[in-house]
């Protein structure tokens, strides 16, 4: 459950996004909105899993290729983003995590 004083952007993290992919229809996310005022739930289960599956293909199969370079971060640690991996148009990818890169990219085969 994620909740917000207000309202605002449901965050999930890489670990959650791996533990919601294992047990996928049994996994649920709800988001509480303006929890000190009127809260309201709302599930946003699917929608969260089908914009990072979309963002993640589509890095692969279309931004990747077109930008000069690009950088993949993994923002599921507290203490702030980690790089997976970087590159450059034309050449192969430097890759700071071996583990967390080679789980992105079996996904996307």
């Amino acid at each position: 459950m994620k909740g917000h004083v207000a309202t605002g952007d449901v965050i999930l993290y890489y670990t959650e996004w791996q533990m919601a992919n294992r047990m996928r229809e049994e996994y649920f996310i709800y988001q509480v909105m303006n929890a000190l005022v009127q809260p309201e739930l709302w599930m946003v289960q699917r929608a969260i899993r089908r914009r990072f599956a979309s963002g993640l293909r589509n890095f692969f199969t279309l931004y990747q290729r077109v930008v000069d370079t690009w950088q993949l971060f993994d923002n599921s640690d507290v203490t702030g983003p980690r790089l997976v991996a970087s590159g450059r148009t034309g050449r192969q990818a430097e890759v700071a995590n071996e583990d967390d890169w080679k789980n992105i990219v079996e996904r996307q085969q």
